[in-house]
């Protein structure tokens, strides 16, 4: 309906003769209608669950990584305006959305700052008083929501100053930001606490708890031999990956696991220099004794992705598992892994292993969860939380605030 248009008291229509419904003026307004069709959906769905929006004074530049990855920089008086924290979700009208990586205390003494590596980050916030936030401009270029450059060129204008001494003639525009209802707090839940008829879980743990539920109730949905086997394709996933359990069916218990494979057949990798991957492939099917072979790497080295330690058998010999579960064979997806043992390359086979293993590790994690016998043991130590970037750390460091000496974490990409 356009805005004038209305229902009378007798159940007759009335037609407008604006040009728009309201929806429609705040998409013009905004210069929504700029946007791509994708983009207006995502935009209207953040309007019908925003929680507030202000207009907020906006640099689009790069910020030493900070921004990166759809992030965004807020400074203390722009967290102050939104009621944002860190972690926090937030998005502009044309389906930028987006995680505050990262508050600036222009407060922040030097001593401080110094050692939070943040004295840049201080000095520029000082230097901009009336800036709120700052955006990467990355994402236009392949989002083609051409909106968010007609809303700012429609903007009031300040000046953008640099650490350096550099004045940015009108780099401050006026872009509308819509605080949205995923808080760092509201998604950052712990399962173990979370108790009652209102705890709220994530999706895969909705999924999770309900086969747990049926378990409990003794409602046959999940049958023991059923759950047996999925224990035995879990500790063969564990076997790629370099671990091995004392006691298969007590999988991650205390005093259970291994950080080595058992000894089993083995055959050197020399053996396969310069052969095919399917003569690879034909010669360990032939060989495996127990749906199992390691190759003796020699000097080579595998690193598991999840212990980030070489991966060895009980002998320590650098080797590389190969695991087969019961009436299936050795993944096609190990041909690249072949290729590179083939010829002998250590970077390109520790590529091409941690390909394999990601999809082992995706495989792993309902099966998991299924092979327990409580939901005790399914929530204790479960956590959501958000990740943003720090740019401080190096590349493959991950940090956390959770206070424990291993952490296992699985990022939704549907989330």
């Amino acid at each position: 309906m356009t805005e004038d248009a209305q229902f009378n008291p007798d159940g007759t229509f009335t037609k407008g003769e604006a040009e728009h419904s309201p929806v429609g003026y705040v998409m013009k307004n905004f210069n929504i209608d700029k946007d791509n069709f994708n983009r207006h959906q995502m935009s209207f769905n953040a309007m019908l669950t925003s929680t507030d929006v202000k207009v907020m004074n906006v640099a689009y530049s790069e910020f030493a990584m900070w921004n990166a990855e759809d992030a965004l920089v807020l400074t203390d008086k722009g967290a102050e305006k939104l009621g944002a924290a860190a972690g926090d979700k937030l998005t502009d009208m044309h389906g930028n959305k987006s995680v505050s990586s990262l508050i600036i205390d222009s407060t922040m003494d030097d001593a401080t700052a110094e050692s939070e590596r943040l004295k840049h980050a201080v000095e520029f916030a000082k230097l901009n008083p009336d800036l709120d936030m700052v955006v990467s401009p990355v994402s236009l270029a392949s989002r083609l929501n051409m909106g968010v450059a007609m809303e700012g060129l429609a903007g009031e204008k300040k000046d953008f100053h640099l650490p350096n001494g550099e004045v940015v003639k009108d780099g401050i525009t006026q872009i509308a930001y819509m605080t949205l209802p995923q808080t760092a707090e509201h998604k950052s839940k712990d399962y173990g606490q979370e108790t009652g008829r209102h705890a709220k879980y994530s999706t895969l743990s909705v999924a999770l708890l309900s086969s747990k539920l049926a378990m409990t109730l003794s409602c046959r949905v999940v049958h023991e031999d059923v759950r047996n086997h999925h224990i035995d394709e879990v500790a063969t996933h564990f076997d790629r990956l370099g671990i091995s359990f004392n006691d298969e069916k007590a999988l991650l218990q205390e005093d259970n696991v291994n950080g080595f494979v058992p000894d089993r057949v083995t055959v050197d990798a020399h053996d396969y220099s310069f052969k095919s991957p399917a003569v690879v492939r034909l010669s360990l099917l032939n060989q495996m004794e127990n749906n199992a072979i390691n190759i003796d790497l020699g000097d080579m080295q595998v690193v598991s992705p999840m212990t980030g330690e070489p991966v060895k058998d009980e002998s320590g010999r650098n080797v590389l598992p190969i695991r087969v579960p019961d009436g299936e064979t050795i993944p096609y997806r190990y041909t690249e892994v072949f290729k590179q043992l083939a010829v002998g390359n250590e970077q390109g086979l520790q590529v091409a292993y941690n390909k394999g293993c990601a999809i082992e590790l995706q495989q792993q994690q309902l099966k998991i969860m299924l092979s327990k016998t409580s939901i005790h043991d399914l929530l204790e130590g479960s956590e959501n939380r958000m990740i943003s970037p720090d740019p401080r750390l190096r590349l493959g460091q991950v940090t956390t605030s959770i206070p424990d000496d291993r952490i296992i974490f699985h990022r939704d990409p549907c989330r």
